[in-house]
């Protein structure tokens, strides 16, 4: 499928496909160099070193330079090769590869550092990503819920004072749920950040709101009149 796309001149829509597969390649790695040949005739050098630095000889001394680069802007040394290179276990370090890690991406770091007086900070993992969607998502369809329930309460009070209650109680209820399981998302995602108190009082907000959520639920069937 990606080289159909390729051959029709669709390069970026194949490198998706790519990415999609990469993680799962093993030698003697076509899919990874299909990939870094896409990058390298895109004049990404830095994107081209990432995916062909596995094999020895296949990158340039540019794209290795650039590789560096961004491993060094990247994050501490302990996630270039999982999370940013994602290089399989059962492949074995290439002169090259050591060079990128060794020399090339640390002595780039200590220029970032030099620059900015600090190191430069990590980036955010696919799980702290994950979580962080899973939190903003839910507080704000929660809100949303909330601002339904709130409307749906006023137009049915006129007619019916219990079928208000419910009304109130259900999109009540569920719009709690739903922020509660977003702060309880937020909390795991500054736990893998290592904010251990941002965790601790988020996760335990996210609990009590659920808590009281499923209080609210108990009473629907009182508030239906059943």
């Amino acid at each position: 499928m990606a080289q159909d796309l390729v051959d029709r001149g669709q390069s970026r829509e194949a490198i998706r496909v790519l990415r999609r597969e990469v993680e799962m390649d093993e030698a003697p790695y076509d899919v990874r160099l299909m990939l870094a040949e896409l990058y390298r005739s895109l004049g990404c050098p830095d994107q081209a070193g990432r995916w062909g630095i596995v094999v020895e000889g296949w990158t340039t001394p540019i794209e290795r330079d650039r590789l560096g680069r961004l491993l060094g802007a990247s994050g501490p040394p302990q996630s270039w090769r999982g999370e940013l290179l994602a290089l399989p276990r059962s492949m074995r370090d290439n002169p090259d590869l050591i060079e990128v890690l060794e020399v090339i991406a640390p002595a780039h770091r200590e220029r970032f550092r030099a620059r900015l007086g600090h190191y430069p900070p990590e980036r955010p993992s696919k799980s702290v990503e994950t979580l962080e969607t899973v939190a903003g998502l839910g507080i704000l369809v929660g809100i949303v819920a909330l601002l339904l329930g709130g409307l749906g309460a006023f137009v049915v009070a006129p007619l019916s004072f219990e079928a208000s209650n419910y009304w109130v109680l259900l999109l009540g209820g569920i719009a709690a749920g739903l922020v509660g399981v977003g702060l309880i998302a937020l909390g795991g995602a500054f736990l893998l950040k290592k904010k251990l108190w941002q965790s601790v009082i988020a996760i335990a907000v996210g609990v009590a709101i659920v808590a009281v959520a499923a209080a609210g639920f108990a009473l629907l069937p009182a508030a239906s009149g059943g």
